[in-house]
């Protein structure tokens, strides 16, 4: 997690380890400690915070340990939260902190987030009320509003003249204390009797509420009273107020508070000098502020200098025009930043409609300016990649006829713009596609990917082959991506000629072939060597040569071991007998077959049946140097087969990348569809394009990882060495790979070297082989995990990088297999975890070619953690 926006918090903020350990604390912690005369070394990180507490001595050190107590209970999961409020004098100021303690997840024992936060003004803030209250009781208890008193003694009542008028009785009714006492509604009897009696016992002071009913003309009003007791005279002497009319200005300005304190907008009301009467919370916290922090201050402290210009013009034009509508004004936060506001003001008048206030309401704009200038330079982006794309771009109206097209696909076609906007899909392709390509196009204006290879017809009239990608735009439009793969169809078609030239001439070749794999498992047979041995296809094909031929002499084992290991064995004359008894003489050729990495894939077997050559040698001498021809070109045949596998993996490595382009495209117009720069889509549509933008982005990784393994393969790429710090790798590849671990709630622990470390390998490639461990240790971490990348010097001269998770665990047995390509530890169709098995292949590479080790330790249910070595820099 990336901690640095907390620097920005006035509170100070620390967090504790689950041993109360400090591993965490913000600039605002660091300065508070700084002005308080305290050290790093003393409350910073690293040091025991409940152990501080624990140890706390002074006046308020009872406080420490009731704080350690609740962190405690807090990181056990006891508590879910805990507060404690404290003092923190000094002989220059009284102060008074919040301490507010959070757990940071679910698992228990936890982190926690400890905020100190100063409520000083609160506090002084609640002194200051009670001390307004005791002298507003002071006053009522002394004010002639309207007073009356009542004598213990007598018994009797006795009120003014504006006691009368608020009751609404007539001055010259006597009234006693039984008719007093039935003016309040009866729901406050209750109340006022027990006020009294604590007044007179002296347990509490006479100040209540309440409502009643005039006696004159019946009106409901709210009155409020204070009194006071003499125990000498044994009377209660108090003052009563109508207050019905400050009851209901008091709910309005409630209600008025309630909505705009509320609001999700600012609101504010400044004098006509522009100090700030009335702003709530939004407005105020959005520069930076409390409320009460700016009540008072002039609107200056949201503006610097130059905006404060354009502030008073405009506040020149809302006096004269009496309101302004939809401004836009830059205003500075409390940190010095600036950021736009949408505002409304208008002028509020007195009952003489002299303009007495200005009143404002205002929305923070940043964002929606910030997706304007994205959406210009995208949209200038986007123009740019269409214009300058290698691939031709083609849209087309809702009857196929071009309505735009970019100078790629000018080039290709051999038209001008002018020429090809009007013209047809299927003016330029051959007739007997007409149908086809009608069909393909339909299909993408259903919201489907139409994906072809057709051949197209350029203005000169030659022939060339184009692979286009099509699919739906707004208005029942399609865009159409071509690209010229002429070259690509000609080498296929070559391929294609060579494969069916090499299986005629096996066919056709007097011996009988077998190809088997290194575990000796049939991968193909000739018709000549099924009849010979009176075999079925179906029934050889991924069999084991000695469950088919059970009784195959030792020596032939043998010699199936020596090829193995690289040697050519080979017979002019061996005999063996059939099951019949029948001796049969051939001749037989053994050579090994290698894989496109220069490994040995398997054997081949060359058998020719010579009885009847044998029996008649001297007729057969002619015959027999025809073989040895044939052998001879058989293998020819088996060098040129190496050629086309070597072929066929430059094909491969050129076509991944040539796929790319494509892709890119089909990625790119996706992320334009999803984000509505060409029109709102349908959910359904979000959804199918959704889909294009997750499996085309899939598919990259794919091809990308693939031309990865061919130019590794081929040695077409080397490290580039440089001086890299280890650090910068660990918090690039952080950035990167942090989103995937938030996706799954797991946590993500980068320990970057506490010193700079350099090492001396290929920046990219080693960002490489760390993304793919991190991103295979997520991938098969549940949720709620935890994934750890760190490293150690091991004193050799090497530095140890470790990827440890709390995943699936590798089997054992699965151990040295997971490096090899395309190796899933499970392989089946419907595994849980996908991908295509190449990531800790070129992994393990590009360690190798650092001259590094890569392994990995794992227990199943546990976790794994892979580890490899990179020399350090010299």
């Amino acid at each position: 997690m990336d901690y640095r926006f907390f620097d920005l918090w006035e509170d100070n903020i620390a967090i504790l380890s689950p041993d109360g350990l400090i591993t965490y604390t913000n600039e605002s912690w660091k300065q508070f400690a700084q002005e308080n005369g305290l050290n790093s070394a003393e409350c910073g990180e690293g040091i025991n915070y409940l152990q501080i507490c624990d140890e706390s001595t002074g006046q308020n050190s009872d406080e420490g340990s009731i704080a350690s107590e609740g962190i405690r209970e807090v990181i056990s999961g006891k508590k879910p939260i805990f507060k404690i409020e404290y003092p923190c004098h000094n002989p220059d100021e009284r102060r008074w902190f919040l301490l507010k303690v959070t757990p940071l997840s679910n698992t228990y024992p936890t982190d926690v987030f400890l905020q100190h936060i100063d409520i000083t003004e609160i506090k002084e803030a609640e002194l200051a009320l009670k001390k307004n209250q005791n002298q507003l009781k002071k006053a009522q208890s002394i004010g002639n509003t309207g007073s009356w008193q009542f004598d213990f003694n007598t018994g009797t009542i006795s009120a003014s003249e504006e006691a009368y008028r608020i009751y609404g009785f007539e001055m010259d009714k006597v009234c006693g204390i039984k008719e007093i006492q039935k003016i309040p509604f009866p729901e406050y009897r209750p109340m006022l009797d027990e006020a009294l009696n604590k007044l007179v016992s002296g347990e509490g002071a006479y100040n209540v509420e309440f409502k009643i009913k005039r006696q004159n003309d019946g009106r409901i009003a709210d009155i409020h009273s204070v009194a006071e007791y003499d125990s000498q005279e044994n009377t209660v002497t108090g003052i009563i107020k109508d207050i019905t009319a400050q009851k209901k200005y008091e709910e309005k300005i409630k209600l008025f508070k309630t909505i705009f304190d509320n609001a999700n907008y600012g609101s504010a009301i400044a004098d006509l000098d522009g100090n700030i009467t009335y702003i709530n919370d939004y407005f105020a916290k959005i520069h930076g502020f409390k409320p009460e922090e700016v009540i008072g201050e002039n609107l200056s402290i949201f503006h610097d200098e130059e905006q404060m210009v354009d502030v008073k013009n405009t506040m020149k034009q809302v006096l004269e025009n009496g309101w302004y509508n939809n401004f836009e004004f830059w205003h500075t936060h409390r940190d010095g930043t600036t950021f736009p506001m949408l505002m409304t003001a208008t002028v509020i008048e007195d009952e003489q409609h002299i303009p007495q206030f200005f009143a404002t309401t205002a929305i923070d704009i940043t964002e929606i300016k910030e997706k304007e200038n994205e959406l210009r330079k995208s949209e200038s982006k986007f123009k740019n990649y269409v214009n300058n794309a290698p691939d031709a771009i083609l849209i087309t109206d809702e009857n196929d006829f071009y309505v735009d097209v970019n100078p790629a696909a000018c080039k290709m076609t051999g038209y001008s713009k002018d020429e090809l906007i009007g013209m047809h899909i299927l003016d330029n392709l051959p007739l007997e596609i007409h149908s086809y390509v009608t069909n393909e196009f339909k299909k993408a204006k259903q919201n489907k990917i139409a994906d072809i290879a057709i051949p197209h017809f350029t203005k000169s009239g030659g022939k060339r082959w184009w692979r286009i990608s099509a699919v739906k735009l707004a208005e029942n439009r399609v865009v159409g991506f071509a690209k010229d793969i002429t070259e690509r169809k000609e080498a296929e078609e070559e391929l294609l000629h060579l494969h069916n030239l090499m299986r005629y001439i096996i066919e056709h070749t007097n011996s009988a072939v077998a190809v088997h794999d290194r575990n000796l498992n049939y991968i193909y047979v000739s018709q000549r060597y099924l009849d010979e041995y009176k075999l079925n296809k179906k029934e050889v094909i991924g069999r084991h040569h000695f469950e088919v031929i059970p009784n195959l002499p030792q020596k032939w084992r043998d010699v199936h071991q020596r090829v193995l290991k690289g040697e050519i064995v080979r017979a002019d004359r061996d005999s063996y007998y059939r099951t019949d008894g029948i001796m049969e003489w051939t001749r037989w050729h053994c050579i090994p077959w290698y894989d496109k990495g220069g490994s040995i894939g398997g054997i081949i077997v060359y058998t020719e049946i010579i009885t009847d050559q044998v029996e008649k040698e001297e007729k057969l001498n002619e015959i027999n140097q025809q073989l040895e021809d044939a052998v001879l070109k058989s293998n020819e045949l088996a060098v040129q087969a190496q050629h086309a596998d070597k072929t066929k993996s430059e094909f491969l490595a050129n076509m991944s990348h040539e796929l790319r382009t494509p892709l890119n495209s089909v990625i790119g117009f996706s992320d334009v569809l999803l984000e509505g720069l060409k029109g709102e889509l349908r959910d359904s549509q979000k959804k199918y394009v959704s889909n294009i933008n997750k499996s085309g982005s899939h598919l990259l990784n794919l091809l990308n990882d693939i031309l990865d393994i061919s130019k590794i393969e081929s040695g077409k790429i080397e490290p580039v060495y440089e001086d890299v710090n280890l650090s910068t790798i660990f918090s690039e590849t952080e950035s990167i790979i942090s989103p995937q671990a938030n996706n799954k709630s797991i946590a993500l622990k980068i320990e970057k070297p506490l010193y700079d470390l350099e090492i001396r390998a290929d920046k990219r490639q080693i960002k490489q082989v760390i993304y793919n461990l991190l991103s295979n240790a997520i991938k098969f971490t549940p949720e709620e995990g935890t994934v750890l990348l760190s490293a150690n010097e091991t004193g050799e001269g090497w530095i140890e990088v470790e990827v440890k998770d709390t995943g699936i665990g590798i089997p054992e047995d699965k151990l040295e297999e997971i490096f090899n390509l395309f190796m899933q530890v499970d392989a089946s169709t419907s595994r849980k975890y996908g991908g295509a098995g190449l990531g800790l292949g070129i992994a393990k590479k590009i360690v190798e070619m650092h001259g590094g080790e890569l392994w990995v330790e794992s227990e199943v249910g546990v976790g794994s953690t892979f580890k490899f070595t990179i020399p350090i820099k010299k």
